[in-house]
């Protein structure tokens, strides 16, 4: 990338290498979002290739990780499930081009990122578009 940046999938077979860089970006996430799965239990899922994940580097330092799983719908569709990092405004259009690369050599004809409202006006000109409202009610049970 001629920006000084790189974008690598981090594969089941070298993931212990990466896995201590991947996972101190991965607690900015864990801080902010208390309910999802955290790190230990996503460790599992990436070996057994349930999901990819992907390292945005800035001069080989690692700023940036993402995870994505492709569903097994009738568009095989490719969801970005995690991502964390900083200074995305560096990164963010080269990932998700990596992304739809890599997602669509396995069949792969959409792309899904379910965020936190504010990045609707950074993805919109990526041409990502709104289709759902997710909304939540937390149980007291």
């Amino acid at each position: 990338m001629d920006n000084g940046l790189s974008i690598e999938a981090i594969g089941s077979e070298i993931f212990k290498e990466h896995e201590r860089e991947a996972a101190e970006l991965f607690v900015r996430f864990e801080e902010k979002f208390t309910d999802e799965k955290k790190w230990i239990d996503l460790v599992p899922e990436i070996l057994s290739r349930q999901y990819q994940l992907c390292i945005v580097r800035d001069a080989g330092k690692a700023i940036a990780v993402a995870l994505t799983f492709v569903k097994d719908d009738a568009r095989k569709t490719c969801v970005i499930s995690h991502c964390a990092g900083h200074g995305y405004e560096q990164w963010v259009d080269q990932l998700l081009v990596t992304i739809r690369v890599w997602s669509h050599s396995l069949g792969s004809t959409k792309l899904e990122i379910v965020a936190r409202p504010g990045w609707e006006r950074i993805l919109r000109p990526l041409g990502m578009v709104k289709t759902h409202v997710i909304m939540e009610l937390k149980s007291n049970g």
